[in-house]
């Protein structure tokens, strides 16, 4: 996650359409996310890059609970938290309520055990 904070840092180029550097930075996002989610057991069911944004839903394997996650426009240059909440599938997109997280190794840990 350290990787993934420092690719925020720096920003990205603000475009009318997905620009290869976001496109490649969604890319490494997903694998960092697929990496700690397997920490907790659990698994990455839908993902979504969107206009500067990334979403998706995971599923925890103790009681099979969907989850909707989404990390906003990243074009502002900084690192922000996480939003996650709980979801009915993966195509709910109002859920529960709003929680975040921030990104760092282990960022899961400290909410699912």
């Amino acid at each position: 996650m350290e990787k993934i904070n420092q690719l925020l840092n720096r920003g990205f180029e603000s475009s009318c359409y997905k620009t290869p550097e976001f496109l490649s930075f969604s890319r490494k996002f997903k694998n960092a996310i697929k990496k700690e989610l397997s920490t907790i057991g659990s698994e990455l069911t839908a993902y979504n890059t969107g206009h500067f944004y990334v979403s998706g839903f995971f599923r925890t394997k103790k009681d099979n609970q969907c989850f909707y996650f989404s990390l906003s426009d990243v074009r502002s240059g900084r690192s922000q938290p996480m939003l996650y909440r709980t979801a009915k599938d993966e195509k709910d997109y109002t859920g529960g309520g709003n929680e975040y997280v921030e990104l760092k190794e282990g960022m899961f840990n400290r909410i699912f055990q």
